[in-house]
């Protein structure tokens, strides 16, 4: 099955860094930053939504839950996968 090439970023590049990616490479989506969150306090997304589609973008829709870093959410497989096999049985 065939891909389409896009791309995410924490920060908004600028309009004409979009416009100039759109018109110079094989990207046709971009994801965007639905909205704040304690672990992606940036909003340079927000308000783009428009500009992007009339340049053409396709969306993938972006939230990060409200989990801070170092929770479930952001430890590695390996970390989780030692403080289990330490865990007694249930």
């Amino acid at each position: 099955m065939a891909g389409l090439a896009g791309f995410d970023t924490a920060f908004y590049p600028g309009d004409s860094q979009m416009a100039w990616l759109k018109a110079n490479t094989n990207l046709v989506w971009c994801g965007y930053y639905l909205a704040p969150a304690p672990s992606h306090r940036d909003t340079s997304w927000m308000g783009t939504r428009a500009t992007l589609l009339a340049q053409g973008w396709g969306i993938a829709p972006v939230y990060l839950s409200s989990r801070r870093r170092g929770t479930a959410a952001t430890t590695s497989p390996r970390r989780k996968a030692r403080r289990t096999a330490a865990m007694p049985p249930t």
